[in-house]
């Protein structure tokens, strides 16, 4: 095999060897991100919780920035009585909705059913 060949068989194996390690890091990344999201989430519906009167469910319906370190929540609440109290947002980590739409402020003690952007669900108690 001559030098030039070698070479080029080092050169793609050193390629392919950075393709998969960016890869790799790409999708640990990803992971880490998702589960950061995740746990985000179940702190804010334990805030509601804590925070929402007569709260049976809650789902949430979207998770974002809003600008850089400012993360939004948006939820719907279903009362225990089944009203459903759509539309609500909160700002991670900040006390206080600011976007309620006639939650009534106070406390749930019962379990509540969570559903996460995910899919996923939950009762927290």
């Amino acid at each position: 095999m001559s030098k030039q060949k070698k070479r080029m068989t080092v050169g793609i194996i050193v390629a392919l060897f950075l393709i998969l390690a960016l890869a790799l890091g790409e999708t640990l990344y990803m992971r880490s991100k998702e589960h950061d999201r995740i746990e985000l989430e179940k702190q804010t519906a334990i805030e509601i919780k804590d925070n929402v009167k007569n709260v049976k469910k809650i789902t949430i319906t979207d998770f974002y920035e809003s600008s850089p370190g400012i993360k939004n929540v948006d939820f719907d609440v279903e009362e225990t009585d089944g009203t459903v109290i759509r539309g609500n947002s909160i700002i991670v980590g900040s006390f206080g909705f600011h976007n309620g739409n006639g939650l009534k402020m106070g406390r749930t003690n019962e379990k509540v059913k969570v559903i996460y952007t995910t899919g996923e669900e939950a009762v927290i108690e």
